[in-house]
């Protein structure tokens, strides 16, 4: 099999629809300009291309993804061969070696955006001697061929009960239209997150420029008329939408206004006709936060893996 490195111009004519958004040319782009990395636009190919690969190098490592929550490669059919997975590894890990590269990462998706080929990569990356550095725990909600009533048997019954409650308030739930509107969701976030202790990764200006890039949804809470909870969603893959920030204000968990909130998420994207709202993952380090990860399952997520693989070379 053999290596090209591309331009991203020709890259994304070869993959123009990559399987979930973060494989994309625009967004790696995007990100590797903002961090002042290069940008490798990697193709396999036997007689026709088969595979394809964006990263960068950093610290001595070929990293996908630099700057997203997964990568990995990506397809021109999805009917992708398992010869074709391990050939492609080996052309990627001699070509490393070519270029001084001592190590290889990657981070890919939860099982339920592709199964069989992300089944197929998690047995080449195996076979190939990587190692499993990360398992995280990722939650989702799963939509494919449910109603709201349907989807609310799911609950266990102290969620059932603490909605019953957060619906005798006087809660609000809207899409924010106007930037000014999508800036007090992102504050309430950032407020949220102060509280805890986890600062949000990205300010709302790159917040923003990604969603030039990537679909996304910004939805507020409000109690009484004032902000209280709020949620931004992208639209990762084709039938999955992901939530990339939520949380409510400190002092307002006793009126179940996160569970107000992700019921009404569901509720919005089920008309819309997504199949699965990807809630995220509840570990730091594969160490699961125990409450975090009762929260999404009494709402009726399920827990897949997410996993890092690496290799020295």
């Amino acid at each position: 099999m053999e290596l090209q490195r591309l331009s991203a111009e020709t890259y994304a004519e070869i993959f123009p629809a990559p399987y979930h958004v973060y494989n994309s040319v625009d967004f790696n782009q995007f990100n590797a300009d903002r961090l002042g990395l290069e940008l490798h636009c990697l193709a396999f190919k036997t007689k026709k291309y088969k595979l394809g690969l964006l990263g960068v190098v950093q610290d001595g490592a070929f990293k996908s993804p630099f700057s997203a929550p997964f990568g990995g490669f990506s397809f021109v059919k999805d009917d992708v061969r398992i010869q074709h997975l391990d050939q492609a590894l080996d052309t990627l890990q001699k070509d490393c070696l070519t270029q001084g590269v001592s190590k290889m990462e990657f981070t890919l998706p939860p099982l339920f955006y592709n199964p069989s080929f992300l089944g197929k990569t998690y047995n080449a990356l195996h076979s190939h001697g990587f190692t499993v550095m990360q398992m995280e725990l990722n939650h989702s909600i799963h939509l494919a061929g449910q109603t709201i009533e349907s989807y609310q048997q799911t609950f266990r019954r102290n969620a059932q009960k603490n909605l019953a409650n957060a619906e005798t308030k006087d809660f609000s739930f809207s899409i924010c239209e106007t930037e000014a509107e999508k800036r007090l969701a992102y504050e309430v976030i950032k407020q949220n997150r102060f509280t805890r202790t986890k600062p949000l990764r990205m300010g709302f200006e790159q917040l923003l420029l990604t969603g030039s890039l990537i679909p996304s949804d910004f939805f507020l809470v409000r109690l009484a008329g004032e902000p209280v909870a709020a949620a931004i969603v992208f639209q990762v893959s084709k039938g999955i939408a992901q939530i990339i920030y939520w949380g409510d204000l400190p002092g307002f968990a006793a009126n179940r206004t996160m569970n107000y909130l992700s019921f009404q998420l569901v509720n919005y994207y089920l008309a819309k006709g997504v199949q699965v709202i990807d809630v995220g993952y509840s570990t730091e380090d594969s160490v699961p936060n125990y409450g975090l990860c009762d929260f999404k399952e009494s709402i009726g997520c399920t827990a897949y893996p997410k996993l890092s693989f690496s290799k020295t070379l």
